[in-house]
């Protein structure tokens, strides 16, 4: 994580979830979704990526292997 001149932790410009499975309509998968939602709300960049994307995700969800990596903390990543 970087950090401002003062130590403290900055804020990461993006936060993205990852999610074994996901498909629509199934509760963990709406969390993820609102979750999505209220984070872009807030003013973070975030994408859901999964292992498998089920019928009705199409657009909304990426392949995990399309993950993004920064070393540099502006990426923050949520586990689901």
């Amino acid at each position: 994580m970087t950090t401002t001149g003062t130590d403290r932790p900055t804020r990461p410009e993006r936060i993205d979830q990852i999610i074994p499975t996901i498909v629509e309509h199934d509760a963990v998968s709406n969390h993820t979704f609102e979750a999505q939602r209220l984070l872009r709300e807030m003013g973070f960049a975030s994408e859901i990526y999964a292992g498998v994307i089920g019928p009705g995700c199409d657009g909304r969800v990426r392949p995990l292997a399309e993950l993004p990596s920064f070393a540099d903390g502006r990426q923050w990543v949520l586990f689901q």
